[in-house]
Protein backbone atom coordinates (compact mmCIF):
# COMPACT_ATOMS: atom_id res chain seq x y z
CA UNK A 1 0.00 0.00 0.00
CA UNK A 2 0.92 3.41 -1.08
CA UNK A 3 0.14 4.76 2.46
CA UNK A 4 3.22 3.13 4.27
CA UNK A 5 5.94 4.69 2.27
CA UNK A 6 3.83 8.08 2.37
CA UNK A 7 4.39 8.17 6.19
CA UNK A 8 7.78 6.36 6.30
CA UNK A 9 8.98 9.52 3.54
CA UNK A 10 7.87 11.73 6.45
CA UNK A 11 10.28 10.52 8.28
CA UNK A 12 12.91 11.45 5.73
CA UNK A 13 11.58 14.73 4.88
CA UNK A 14 11.95 15.51 8.29
CA UNK A 15 15.88 14.56 8.30
CA UNK A 16 16.39 16.44 5.11
CA UNK A 17 14.34 19.34 6.30
CA UNK A 18 15.34 19.81 9.17
CA UNK A 19 18.46 18.80 10.30
CA UNK A 20 20.33 20.47 7.23
CA UNK A 21 18.88 23.38 7.74
CA UNK A 22 21.06 26.36 8.76
CA UNK A 23 18.39 28.10 10.65
CA UNK A 24 18.13 27.51 14.21
CA UNK A 25 15.16 26.18 14.71
CA UNK A 26 13.25 26.83 18.26
CA UNK A 27 13.58 23.12 20.96
CA UNK A 28 9.87 23.43 21.46
CA UNK A 29 9.08 23.13 17.92
CA UNK A 30 11.83 20.49 17.01
CA UNK A 31 10.66 18.31 19.78
CA UNK A 32 6.92 18.32 18.60
CA UNK A 33 7.96 18.19 15.48
CA UNK A 34 9.94 14.57 16.14
CA UNK A 35 7.57 12.98 18.53
CA UNK A 36 5.17 13.39 15.13
CA UNK A 37 7.93 11.78 13.20
CA UNK A 38 8.17 9.01 15.54
CA UNK A 39 4.42 8.11 15.79
CA UNK A 40 3.78 8.15 12.11
CA UNK A 41 6.74 5.85 11.91
CA UNK A 42 5.27 3.35 14.49
CA UNK A 43 2.00 3.86 12.63
CA UNK A 44 3.74 2.70 9.17
CA UNK A 45 5.51 -0.11 10.88
CA UNK A 46 1.97 -2.01 12.55
CA UNK A 47 -0.14 -1.34 9.56
CA UNK A 48 2.86 -2.54 7.16
CA UNK A 49 2.90 -5.80 9.78
CA UNK A 50 -1.12 -6.04 8.92
CA UNK A 51 -0.37 -5.66 5.21
CA UNK A 52 1.72 -8.40 5.13
CA UNK A 53 -0.39 -10.27 7.20
CA UNK A 54 -2.90 -10.00 5.13
CA UNK A 55 -1.01 -11.50 2.33
CA UNK A 56 -0.94 -14.60 4.21
CA UNK A 57 -3.88 -14.75 4.37
CA UNK A 58 -4.43 -14.59 1.20
CA UNK A 59 -2.00 -17.26 0.40
CA UNK A 60 -3.53 -19.83 2.93
CA UNK A 61 -7.17 -19.22 2.03
CA UNK A 62 -5.58 -20.35 -1.27
CA UNK A 63 -4.84 -23.77 0.78
CA UNK A 64 -7.83 -23.93 2.37
CA UNK A 65 -6.00 -23.96 5.92
CA UNK A 66 -9.04 -22.52 7.51
CA UNK A 67 -7.51 -22.34 11.49
CA UNK A 68 -4.45 -20.89 9.91
CA UNK A 69 -6.57 -18.10 7.91
CA UNK A 70 -8.27 -17.52 11.15
CA UNK A 71 -5.25 -16.79 13.06
CA UNK A 72 -3.60 -14.36 10.71
CA UNK A 73 -6.70 -12.08 10.22
CA UNK A 74 -6.82 -11.84 13.77
CA UNK A 75 -2.95 -10.74 13.80
CA UNK A 76 -3.19 -8.53 10.83
CA UNK A 77 -6.78 -7.19 13.14
CA UNK A 78 -4.34 -6.64 16.15
CA UNK A 79 -1.98 -4.85 14.03
CA UNK A 80 -4.63 -2.50 12.58
CA UNK A 81 -6.07 -1.43 15.94
CA UNK A 82 -2.63 -0.78 17.36
CA UNK A 83 -1.91 1.53 13.97
CA UNK A 84 -5.64 3.07 15.13
CA UNK A 85 -4.88 4.13 18.46
CA UNK A 86 -1.62 5.30 17.56
CA UNK A 87 -3.35 7.73 15.37
CA UNK A 88 -4.72 9.03 18.15
CA UNK A 89 -1.36 9.49 20.14
CA UNK A 90 -0.42 11.30 16.94
CA UNK A 91 -3.47 13.87 17.25
CA UNK A 92 -1.70 14.74 20.65
CA UNK A 93 1.55 15.11 19.07
CA UNK A 94 0.04 17.26 16.32
CA UNK A 95 -1.43 19.39 18.63
CA UNK A 96 1.99 20.22 20.61
CA UNK A 97 3.24 20.91 17.09
CA UNK A 98 0.83 23.31 16.45
CA UNK A 99 1.10 25.04 19.88
CA UNK A 100 5.14 25.52 19.28
CA UNK A 101 4.77 27.35 15.52
CA UNK A 102 4.35 30.65 18.01
CA UNK A 103 8.05 29.96 18.02
CA UNK A 104 9.09 30.34 14.98
CA UNK A 105 10.34 33.33 13.90
CA UNK A 106 8.45 34.40 10.61
CA UNK A 107 5.35 34.58 9.97
CA UNK A 108 5.40 32.54 6.59
CA UNK A 109 6.87 29.65 8.66
CA UNK A 110 4.04 29.83 11.29
CA UNK A 111 1.84 30.12 8.24
CA UNK A 112 3.09 27.23 6.47
CA UNK A 113 3.63 25.40 9.96
CA UNK A 114 -0.04 25.29 10.44
CA UNK A 115 -1.25 24.46 6.99
CA UNK A 116 0.70 21.65 7.53
CA UNK A 117 -0.46 21.08 10.61
CA UNK A 118 -3.95 20.95 9.16
CA UNK A 119 -3.36 18.21 6.59
CA UNK A 120 -1.55 16.41 8.61
CA UNK A 121 -4.93 16.57 10.79
CA UNK A 122 -7.17 15.67 7.83
CA UNK A 123 -4.73 12.56 6.90
CA UNK A 124 -5.06 11.49 10.65
CA UNK A 125 -8.86 11.48 10.45
CA UNK A 126 -8.89 9.41 7.70
CA UNK A 127 -6.24 7.06 8.73
CA UNK A 128 -8.87 6.58 11.53
CA UNK A 129 -11.20 5.89 8.56
CA UNK A 130 -9.29 3.52 7.32
CA UNK A 131 -8.28 1.64 9.87
CA UNK A 132 -12.03 1.21 10.58
CA UNK A 133 -12.42 0.22 7.06
CA UNK A 134 -9.24 -2.48 6.99
CA UNK A 135 -11.26 -3.77 10.33
CA UNK A 136 -14.48 -4.27 7.99
CA UNK A 137 -12.69 -5.79 5.05
CA UNK A 138 -11.26 -8.38 7.89
CA UNK A 139 -14.72 -9.02 9.12
CA UNK A 140 -16.19 -9.21 5.33
CA UNK A 141 -13.03 -11.81 4.88
CA UNK A 142 -13.76 -13.99 7.87
CA UNK A 143 -17.56 -14.34 6.57
CA UNK A 144 -16.32 -15.23 3.41
CA UNK A 145 -13.68 -17.87 4.40
CA UNK A 146 -16.30 -19.40 6.74
CA UNK A 147 -19.52 -19.42 4.46
CA UNK A 148 -18.15 -19.47 0.74
CA UNK A 149 -20.40 -18.32 -1.04
CA UNK A 150 -20.60 -15.57 -4.49
CA UNK A 151 -22.23 -12.96 -2.18
CA UNK A 152 -19.69 -12.78 0.86
CA UNK A 153 -17.14 -12.94 -1.65
CA UNK A 154 -18.42 -9.79 -3.66
CA UNK A 155 -19.12 -7.78 -0.41
CA UNK A 156 -15.24 -8.52 0.25
CA UNK A 157 -14.04 -6.55 -3.02
CA UNK A 158 -16.55 -3.79 -2.16
CA UNK A 159 -15.23 -3.10 1.11
CA UNK A 160 -11.53 -3.50 -0.25
CA UNK A 161 -12.48 -0.70 -2.71
CA UNK A 162 -13.55 1.25 -0.29
CA UNK A 163 -10.17 0.99 1.86
CA UNK A 164 -8.29 1.69 -1.51
CA UNK A 165 -10.14 4.83 -1.80
CA UNK A 166 -9.40 5.36 1.76
CA UNK A 167 -5.73 5.00 0.39
CA UNK A 168 -5.70 7.39 -2.46
CA UNK A 169 -7.08 10.22 -0.40
CA UNK A 170 -4.68 9.67 2.61
CA UNK A 171 -1.68 9.58 -0.10
CA UNK A 172 -3.02 13.07 -1.15
CA UNK A 173 -3.58 14.57 1.43
CA UNK A 174 0.57 13.44 2.23
CA UNK A 175 1.83 14.59 -0.30
CA UNK A 176 0.22 18.00 0.24
CA UNK A 177 1.62 18.12 3.60
CA UNK A 178 4.77 17.15 2.67
CA UNK A 179 4.68 19.67 0.17
CA UNK A 180 4.37 21.84 2.99
CA UNK A 181 6.68 21.06 5.37
CA UNK A 182 9.08 21.19 2.93
CA UNK A 183 8.17 24.96 2.16
CA UNK A 184 8.40 25.00 5.90
CA UNK A 185 12.13 24.00 5.90
CA UNK A 186 13.12 26.49 3.22
CA UNK A 187 11.28 29.36 4.92
CA UNK A 188 13.43 28.93 8.08
CA UNK A 189 16.35 28.47 6.33
CA UNK A 190 16.02 32.34 4.76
Amino acid sequence: MLIIGCLVFIYFIWQYVFLTSRATIPLGFLSSYQKVAKTSQDIVNFTNSARQIIKEVNLSDLHSDYDQVLSLINQARQKNNQAHDLAFELSQNLKNMAESLNQLKTLESQRLGYEAVALEFSLVSEFIAYSQSTNNFLDSLTLAIAVDNFQNRHRVSEVLKNVNQKVLLINSLNREYLNKIILLGRSLNK
